[in-house]
């Protein structure tokens, strides 16, 4: 995410861009709003930037560059070529709100098996050190450490795969067959790609550049790779239907559907179907994916507490084997 609004800030920022200009008041009198309602830094550098970037008489998009992804870039600039920049906040609007609902729900979701986890790790590390006459805090803060540890390790290994397979397209398809994770990133991808497409063709640009920006903010290294092909083949004198069912990035539900609205001229009505559609098959995964992500996690969290409890269960054993060997028993 670049540095603009923090996540669950930018569903609101472009929600209210949205009603702002849909009321007719002018960009540059909506800024102005702005400023005075919000008080996070990272919402105001955002709306400073953009205040200066229309004084030196650039376009919005390019004002608000640094605080944009590539995706929201891609349709705001092509949404204000081609005078909907209304219709472009709402969908970013739309779109940030359900990444901020399930990121909540997934929240919630993981609070019980964390708890469970932390319980595991804890009782069955304070257990020991009292059977052993060790220092019970310090056991706690080993554990802890221990468990706070692994977790860092797991987020940033999280990040660091996710920021490669921007990159690189054969992990890109590796994190595809992870189940659960897979489905939903490729779901998120293709609402992306759909969404920016949608605004490249309803604003005249060429499709090959379409194509282009549409890859590139899908931030997946296979898709960008495919979308890139296909442009070099519309280029070349393709249609657009043909040169997507070509490339195995794309399923057929999204590439058949396009190359029918090529035909009938429909391109623009389709793309935007299509981003709705995958949009709302994207939130029935993000609303799935945190309980079964949860069930598995839990299941996990039992596994490492039986475990435990037998680690628990063998010492306590060995400690009494131990006094009655002593005992002659």
């Amino acid at each position: 995410m670049p540095p603009g609004p923090p996540t669950p800030h930018r569903a609101a920022f472009f929600r209210e861009l949205a009603q702002l200009t849909a009321a007719g008041i002018s960009v540059t009198q909506a800024s102005r709003v702005l400023t005075q309602s919000w008080r996070d830094p990272a919402v105001q550098r955002a709306v400073q930037a953009m205040e200066r970037g229309l004084a030196e008489g650039r376009t919005i998009a390019d004002a608000l560059a640094p605080s944009l992804d590539a995706m929201e870039y891609g349709i705001l600039d092509a949404a204000e070529r081609g005078g909907m920049l209304g219709e472009g906040f709402r969908h970013l609007e739309e779109y940030h709100a359900l990444r901020a609902q399930a990121l909540e729900r997934g929240r919630a979701a993981l609070r019980y098996p964390l708890f469970v986890l932390h319980a595991a790790v804890l009782l069955p590390a304070a257990t020991e050190a009292v059977l052993a006459k060790q220092s019970v805090p310090l056991a706690l803060l080993k554990g802890l450490g221990w468990l706070w540890g692994l977790g860092l390790f797991v987020w940033l290994g999280g990040r660091w795969l996710g920021t490669a397979a921007q990159r690189r397209p054969g992990l890109d398809r590796l994190l595809g067959l992870i189940p659960v994770l897979g489905p939903t990133r490729e779901a998120l991808a293709l609402a992306r790609w759909q969404a920016v497409l949608h605004f490249k063709i309803a604003s005249s640009a060429r499709l090959s550049d379409g194509l282009r920006q549409a890859g590139a903010a899908t931030g997946r290294a296979r898709l960008a790779a495919a979308s890139e092909r296909a442009a070099q083949a519309v280029e070349g004198g393709s249609e657009l239907g043909p040169a997507l069912l070509s490339e195995a990035a794309f399923p057929r539900s999204l590439a058949a559907p396009l190359a029918s609205a090529e035909f009938t001229g429909t391109l623009d009505v389709e793309t935007s179907r299509g981003a709705r559609e995958w949009m709302a098959r994207a939130a029935w995964l993000m609303e799935s994916a945190p309980k079964r992500m949860a069930g598995a996690f839990y299941a996990g969290v039992l596994a490492f507490t039986a475990w435990q409890i037998w680690e628990v269960a063998q010492a306590y054993m060995g400690m009494y084997q131990q006094f009655a060997d002593e005992m002659g028993l």
